[in-house]
């Protein structure tokens, strides 16, 4: 366990939010509030603001269009009954350079036998960060079906989501669920780019009409799809006739670390189509935070020596040794120490108050006899 004093947190945490902004502000929406709907404070929050919403009930759609927060207190909801043409939450077009982040929303419908099978959030042409966090469904069947295109670096950490197709976006799940009931087609599907899951579980559907049977959790057609200590489970099926892999392939890379579980339903490989797996030990990292304290746990081979560096987002930068998710010249080391039997190391850091919508990063850094490696990050939005 390692404890990093505020003398040093307190100068990195102020680095890490004066990246917004000058003009920074918090616009407040919700009852007897400034502004009484989310879309109008969006319309006037310019780069680096804040857009609290209070808990309510929402009926609105909003889009996110350069790097401001939006950011849902006590049990702010948006209605989850769409259509093809109105997404519930849609980013598009954030310039590089600016980080866009939505957390803290649920997902319900405003009816009990309302729902909505249409994509609920949408992440298209971003060239710069996204960041969504911590976003729940409840009611009947609500779920945050998900597609995003060409954005190369959004990152998504404990959310609940429905369908999720990714073509040509970089996105990284932390403990995440993907999970959708009733449907024919995978609940993941990769057709290029780059998706990384570490933690969290992605099942597959149950087929209930025309036919009866079960569906593979996740499809990949191309792009490539890394993951450590998820668990990717094929829908259940009614009958012992119905099979299914966990994931099936018809191109792409798979990388899967030795923590990942594979479950097909019956007896099939778990596997299946062209795309050999790459077993290679990963390195991660994910975080929990509290008013008071910053819980880390990062995970990698046995008896391995790492550290875990915190900084400020930037886009990914490949680098002799992996692609750098840190800022170099801002990031700073915040523990060392040696993975345990079970593969894991935790460290538990003292904060300092946190402003809301503060978002940082820490990578894991593997120190190979033979060669230093950058892992996977995680992202942290302080609400």
């Amino acid at each position: 366990m390692s404890h990093l004093s505020h003398c040093l947190l307190l100068p990195l945490m102020a680095a890490l939010f004066a990246t917004a902004g000058p003009a920074q502000q918090t616009l407040l929406v919700g009852a007897g509030q400034p502004f009484s709907t989310i879309t109008a404070a969006i319309q006037v929050a310019n780069a680096g603001d804040t857009v609290l919403v209070l808990g309510g009930f929402y009926t609105e759609s909003i889009e996110i269009g350069r790097g401001i927060r939006v950011l849902g207190q006590n049990g702010a909801a948006l209605e989850s009954v769409s259509n093809l043409f109105l997404p519930r939450v849609r980013f598009r077009g954030v310039p590089a350079g600016e980080t866009a982040v939505f957390a803290g929303f649920d997902l319900r419908p405003a009816q009990p036998l309302l729902t909505s099978n249409a994509r609920s959030l949408i992440v298209d042409q971003c060239p710069g960060t996204v960041v969504i966090a911590e976003l729940t469904a409840s009611g009947n069947y609500a779920t945050w079906h998900t597609t995003m295109t060409a954005s190369p670096q959004v990152h998504v950490r404990q959310a609940r989501l429905g369908r999720t197709l990714l073509d040509g976006a970089v996105v990284a799940f932390d403990n995440c669920r993907l999970t959708r009931y009733e449907d024919i087609i995978p609940v993941l599907e990769l057709r290029s780019g780059t998706a990384l899951f570490t933690g969290g579980e992605v099942t597959g559907s149950q087929v209930v009409f025309p036919f009866q049977g079960a569906i593979a959790a996740a499809k990949v057609d191309g792009g490539m799809l890394i993951a450590t200590r998820t668990t990717f489970r094929a829908g259940p099926a009614t009958s012992a006739q119905f099979t299914a892999p966990a994931i099936a392939t018809t191109g792409g890379e798979l990388l899967l670390d030795p923590s990942v579980v594979l479950l097909p339903t019956g007896n099939v490989a778990p596997i299946q189509g062209p795309a050999a797996p790459a077993n290679l030990e990963l390195v991660s990292a994910s975080a929990m935070v509290s008013a008071t304290q910053l819980v880390v746990t990062s995970h990698g081979p046995a008896g391995a020596f790492h550290g875990i560096a915190i900084g400020p987002l930037t886009a990914p930068t490949a680098t002799p040794y992996g692609f750098a998710w840190l800022a170099p010249a801002s990031a700073q080391a915040l523990a060392f120490g040696a993975f345990d039997a079970s593969r894991l190391f935790t460290t538990t850091v003292a904060l300092p108050p946190l402003p809301p919508g503060l978002v940082f990063a820490l990578q894991p850094v593997l120190f190979d006899p033979l060669q230093v490696r950058l892992g996977i990050p995680t992202v942290v939005v302080s609400r």
